[in-house]
C-alpha cells in the first residue's frame, strides 16, 4: 500500500512531465542555423520560435547526457551550444578540430569522441564545462567510413559502426585520460549480404538501462539487436525492416522514450522501393525485439533522421527538403499527418 508522500510524489512528477514544453531542434544547414520549433501537444505540428545563426554553417547535432548542451561542427569548428529557460539557445564556446564530423560526449562531458566519414579516424578531444578546450587527447586510425558512435551505459566502452566494411568497432575507454583501447576482438562483422539479405552496420539507438544496443543495416534493409559486457559486443537478434519481396537502404534508427518501440527510417532502394519506416515492438525491460510491427509508406525522399517525441505520440522524419509528421498510435502502427516544408536535417527533441 502506498502512502500520502509516495501519492504526492506521484501526482508532483506527472504534472511537473505533463505540463512540461516539447522543442524540437532542426539542423538547417542550407539556412546555417539551428531552428528552434515548438511541438503542440495536441497533434505534434511545429511553430517556429527562433532561428538560431551559425555564421560558418551547422552539422549533425549531438546532446550531452544531462541534455543540456547540444553539440555541433560548424567548419572546422566543435561548437557548444547550452539550452536554457523554454529551450533558448546560447552558445558557449568552441575551438578547431583535426577532423570534421559528429560524435559524442563521455559522461561528465569530460570528454568528446568524433569521428569521421571520410577520413576513417576517431579523436577523443577534451573538454571543460562540456566546452572543447582545443586539445586533443587521442587518434585513432580505423577503416572505411565509421557512421555513427556511442557509449556503453557506464560510460566505460565506446562502439563505432562502419558502414563500408560491415564492421562494428569496439574499445575502452578510460574516462579519467580519454585514451581508447581496443578490445579483443577490435570488432565484430555483421551478416553476409547474400545469404540472408541485408549487411552493413550503420546508424545506433541504444536502451538507457538493459545492455542493448540496435543498429541498422543500410544494404537490403535490417536491424540487429546486440547485447554487451566487459568482454564486447555480439549479435543477439536480426531481422528484416523490408517488406516482402522489397529491398531497402535504411538510415537512423530510433526508439520511443517508453522503451517498447523501435522506429527506423527505410530509404527508397535504386531499384524503386518506396521509402518506408519499419516499426518493432520491444519488451521494455530486457529490450529484445518480440516483433515487427509492420512497415509504413514514407514519402520523404532519401529521408535519413528520425525521432520520437517525449509523449511517445508524434514521429518526425525529415528528407532534403521536408520535415515530415507521423502519430503514433498505441500499437506502435503510423499514421501519416503532414508533411512541413521547412528542410531536413538533424534533429532533437528536448522537455523544458
Amino acid at each position: 500500500m502506498q502512502s500520502p508522500i509516495q501519492y504526492l510524489i506521484i501526482f508532483v512528477f506527472t504534472v511537473s512531465t505533463a505540463y512540461a514544453d516539447q522543442y524540437l531542434y532542426l539542423s538547417n544547414p542550407k539556412g546555417k542555423s539551428i531552428d528552434q520549433y515548438s511541438i503542440n501537444p495536441k497533434d505534434g505540428s511545429l511553430e517556429l520560435l527562433e532561428k538560431f545563426k551559425l555564421t560558418n554553417g551547422v552539422g549533425s547535432l549531438s546532446l550531452s547526457k544531462n541534455k543540456r548542451y547540444i553539440h555541433t561542427y560548424s567548419k572546422s569548428e566543435l561548437l557548444t551550444i547550452a539550452v536554457g529557460e523554454k529551450g533558448k539557445l546560447t552558445l558557449k564556446g568552441g575551438a578547431n578540430s583535426s577532423i570534421k564530423g559528429s560524435g559524442k560526449s563521455s559522461q561528465g562531458g569530460h570528454f568528446y569522441v568524433q569521428f569521421s566519414y571520410r577520413a576513417n579516424k576517431l579523436v577523443v578531444l577534451e573538454m571543460k564545462g562540456y566546452i572543447y578546450t582545443g586539445k586533443q587527447v587521442d587518434l585513432v586510425s580505423t577503416t572505411d567510413h565509421p557512421h555513427d558512435i556511442t557509449f556503453s551505459n557506464d560510460g566505460n566502452f565506446v562502439f563505432v559502426p562502419h558502414n563500408w566494411d560491415n564492421r562494428l568497432y569496439q574499445f575502452k575507454f578510460d574516462k579519467n585520460t580519454g585514451k581508447l583501447s581496443p578490445l579483443d576482438p577490435p570488432y565484430i562483422s555483421g551478416p553476409n549480404l547474400e545469404k540472408v539479405g541485408y549487411a552493413n552496420f550503420r546508424s545506433f539507438a541504444q536502451h538507457p538501462h538493459a545492455n542493448v544496443l540496435y543498429c541498422t543495416y543500410e544494404k537490403g534493409g535490417g536491424v540487429a539487436s546486440l547485447t554487451y559486457d566487459d568482454k564486447g559486443v555480439k549479435i543477439w537478434q536480426e531481422l528484416s525492416s523490408a517488406k516482402e519481396g522489397w529491398s531497402a537502404n535504411p538510415s537512423k534508427i530510433t526508439m520511443s522514450k517508453d522503451y517498447r518501440f523501435l522506429f527506423m527510417s527505410n530509404r527508397g532502394s535504386k531499384e524503386g522501393s518506396q521509402g518506408s519506416i519499419a516499426v518493432f515492438r520491444l519488451d521494455p525491460k530486457t529490450g529484445k525485439i518480440i516483433k515487427r510491427v509492420g512497415v509504413y509508406a514514407n514519402n520523404a525522399q532519401r529521408s535519413r533522421e528520425i525521432i520520437v517525441d517525449h509523449s511517445g505520440k508524434f514521429l518526425y522524419c525529415s528528407s532534403n527538403d521536408s520535415t515530415f509528421v507521423f502519430h503514433i498510435n498505441k500499437d506502435g502502427s503510423l499514421t501519416f499527418f503532414e508533411e512541413l516544408k521547412i528542410g531536413g536535417g538533424s534533429m532533437l527533441v528536448l522537455m523544458r
